[in-house]
């Protein structure tokens, strides 16, 4: 399986070529920041408020059915959490 980066929005996308992603699971990433989120961590995007990761993905991939796949790889690492 080959590195991934799937755009989300404009400054938030899943890759599985940031340092943080370990064994082809995507993380998600702040474009702006280079920052790095597991599905647990909490982020404060499009004065959405503080929510997981998990969440953000899950409401973003409903306007990116392609991206479907990699969502749920992400959001399985979190199996108590969302899942899109």
């Amino acid at each position: 399986m080959s590195a991934m980066e799937t755009q989300l929005s404009p400054s938030l996308m899943l890759s599985t070529e940031h340092p943080s992603s370990h064994y082809r699971i995507p993380v998600l990433v702040r474009s702006d920041s280079g920052d790095a989120f597991g599905p647990a961590d909490l982020l404060d995007v499009y004065h959405w408020g503080l929510q997981p990761a998990a969440n953000v993905v899950c409401r973003l991939v409903k306007n990116k059915p392609d991206a479907l796949v990699e969502a749920r790889s992400f959001c399985s690492q979190w199996p108590d959490g969302p899942q899109p």
